[in-house]
């Protein structure tokens, strides 16, 4: 069901309903923490990413920062290290907002 869930709410952000995709990723977000019972699994991850992608189109780019900063870490804990792929796709996220919000060094 998450993952039905999770492509219509792809669907509704391509259409630019952002505030019905983002409650669809939240339903996704409460099934996959039920499913796992933690938020310390990969997929959770994933969908937080996601919903960092709607707050970003929606402009907050504060919210945004500390959804991707709750991403990285998830990631860290359960790849055990910042060497793996997904982890530098989340650093290289947090440093094109933190370069967005103007934060050069910090990017």
């Amino acid at each position: 069901v998450a993952v039905t869930l999770a492509d219509i709410a792809r669907i509704m952000r391509a259409k630019g309903d952002l505030d019905g995709a983002l409650a669809q990723f939240e339903e996704v977000l409460r099934i996959y923490e039920k499913a796992y019972g933690t938020r310390e699994h990969t997929s959770v991850a994933v969908t937080l990413a996601e919903i960092a992608q709607i707050m970003k189109d929606k402009g907050d780019l504060d919210g945004v920062l500390a959804q991707f900063e709750e991403v990285l870490r998830i990631e860290e804990k359960a790849y055990g290290t910042r060497e793996h792929t997904s982890v530098a796709v989340t650093l290289a996220d947090i440093a094109r907002i933190m370069r967005a919000k103007g934060d050069l060094d910090g990017a």
